[in-house]
């Protein structure tokens, strides 16, 4: 709705992505491609802390 807030303050990672791949006129896939691999990196960090933590606490 704000795209992006006031100077892009609130730009969430799949935003940012997608307007790198396609937002301009002439796209540029890898540096989209670049922050969807950061952004699958992270979701499985925290995946895999989260299930670390769940193992735990049913123990």
């Amino acid at each position: 709705m704000t795209k992006g807030g006031p100077t892009d303050s609130s730009t969430t990672f799949a935003t940012w992505s997608y307007r790198l791949s396609f937002g301009n006129l002439l796209p540029q896939f890898g540096p989209g491609a670049a922050v969807g691999n950061l952004l699958i990196v992270m979701a499985l960090i925290f995946g895999l802390l989260y299930i670390r933590t769940q193992r735990k606490a049913i123990s």
